[in-house]
């Protein structure tokens, strides 16, 4: 197995060039307001959420 897998990432270099940027995620979201999970997650077990309001 690692042999395909070594023959394919040979065969297809090009598909593995990746752009991305590493973030401080802490510093990212710093300035965020904080979020109040416990109040999130009662709104998600709501049965009536996503209901048509009439």
């Amino acid at each position: 197995m690692c042999m395909v897998a070594e023959a394919y990432y040979r065969d297809n270099r090009d598909k593995f060039h990746f752009d991305y940027e590493i973030i401080d995620w802490d510093e990212v979201t710093a300035a965020l307001p904080p979020v109040d999970m416990d109040a999130v997650l009662m709104e998600l077990a709501n049965p009536e959420l996503g209901k048509e309001q009439l």
